[in-house]
């Protein structure tokens, strides 16, 4: 792994040792040095939903625009924090709330960490390095795993890196990232109403809490601006 990367890692002050879950191939993007620093010191906000890689019914998706426009509109009145992504796909509910993000302040910083070891040529992943100030690329995809593999061991790295996460219309990908979220003891938003494994997860949370085994900092609401507060009041 190469220093930048190692350096990186220390400034995010993570738990020692996150970087044996990278890879030999793993390699490190920065496409906008200004905001490079905010992303090593501000809190990280992970933002998880579904990728829908244009599978999505035209009124489903006027809901998600509207509702990724409320988030973001949250957001940028946020100017201790970072949004983060699992870099999925431009079509993907996070890329969603990062693309208003953008549009509604350019220097609102953001980091994506990608399974890939470099940035795909394909149409799906088009806008990604213009969405992300710096996409950390962890090189999954280059250790001969099977596809799923890849997954699980990303959405490891990303959750791990997160200091809240906020869940938006999710589904299978998802629902693995909040059981990581709640073994990492990580806060969790629900923005619920919309649909997804997310509107399932608080009844989830309230069967976790009964059992006493390990309690689960989450909460849900429709509205982003109370979830936001409550994240960030951890």
């Amino acid at each position: 792994m190469n220093k930048q990367i190692i350096d990186f890692i220390d400034n995010l002050c993570l738990p020692k040792g996150i970087g044996s879950f990278l890879t030999p191939y793993a390699n490190i993007k920065v496409y906008n040095r200004k905001n490079f620093e905010h992303v090593k010191t501000k809190k990280r906000v992970l933002l998880i939903g579904s990728g829908f890689d244009n599978e999505i019914e035209s009124g489903e998706l006027r809901d998600i625009l509207k509702l990724s426009n409320k988030i973001a509109r949250e957001l940028v009145k946020r100017s201790n924090l970072v949004a983060m992504s699992g870099c999925c796909s431009d079509f993907s509910v996070p890329s969603m709330v990062i693309d208003q993000l953008k549009k509604m302040n350019p220097n609102y910083p953001t980091f994506g960490i990608s399974r890939y070891d470099k940035l795909p040529l394909t149409l799906k992943y088009a806008k990604l390095s213009r969405l992300h100030d710096v996409i950390l690329y962890s090189g999954h995809t280059k250790l001969n795993l099977p596809k799923k593999y890849e997954f699980v061991i990303a959405d490891l790295v990303h959750v791990m890196m997160a200091d809240y996460v906020i869940s938006i219309h999710g589904s299978t990908g998802t629902n693995h990232e909040l059981s990581i979220a709640y073994e990492l003891q990580k806060p969790v938003g629900f923005i619920t109403g919309y649909g997804g494994v997310t509107d399932i997860h608080p009844r989830v949370v309230a069967s976790i809490n009964t059992e006493g085994r390990k309690s689960v900092r989450a909460m849900s609401h429709k509205n982003p601006k109370k979830v936001i507060d409550w994240l960030l009041s951890q």
